[in-house]
């Protein structure tokens, strides 16, 4: 039983290796004709979720360095995609907002990956998605556990 689980498993690893470089191919092409890239399009996400945040605020919810998030705010703020408003919590850290621009965009861009999500997903059944998600999302799990973090460090 060990051998099929681990083979099992081993299928499903790869097939979503394979997933994840073809859905970032698919979605960084798609995102290129917008003007944009998937990391930026990530950010805007962030900001039209939670609406505005700061810089530090935006490096902890992407669990990245503020250096790196404000090497992206620079390029949207470039492109008039976020607008830097001043903050009067803290006069060093402006606040992050979406441009009615980038809310104008996201929309167009929504229209477009709902149509394409409806393409893919009316080639399955319900049930099957719901599997795939359901196991996703317990390999997810067991990944982010104490135990086997605990596992990684000591190998």
């Amino acid at each position: 039983m060990e051998n099929i689980q681990h083979s099992s498993l081993l299928q499903v690893v790869l097939n979503t290796q394979q997933l994840a470089i073809k859905l970032s191919a698919i979605y960084s092409s798609f995102y290129r004709k917008h003007g944009i890239n998937a990391g930026q399009k990530s950010l805007m996400d962030v900001l039209a979720d939670n609406g505005p945040l700061t810089v530090p605020q935006l490096a902890t919810h992407k669990q990245v360095s503020r250096q790196h998030i404000q090497s992206i705010v620079n390029h949207l703020k470039d492109k008039y995609l976020v607008e830097l408003v001043e903050n009067p919590a803290h006069k060093r850290s402006v606040i992050i907002q979406l441009s009615k621009q980038a809310e104008q965009q996201l929309k167009q861009i929504k229209v477009v990956e709902d149509r394409l999500h409806t393409v893919i997903a009316d080639r399955f059944l319900q049930e099957d998605l719901e599997l795939t998600a359901r196991t996703l999302r317990g390999l997810t799990m067991v990944l982010a556990t104490t135990e086997f973090q605990n596992f990684l460090d000591g190998s």
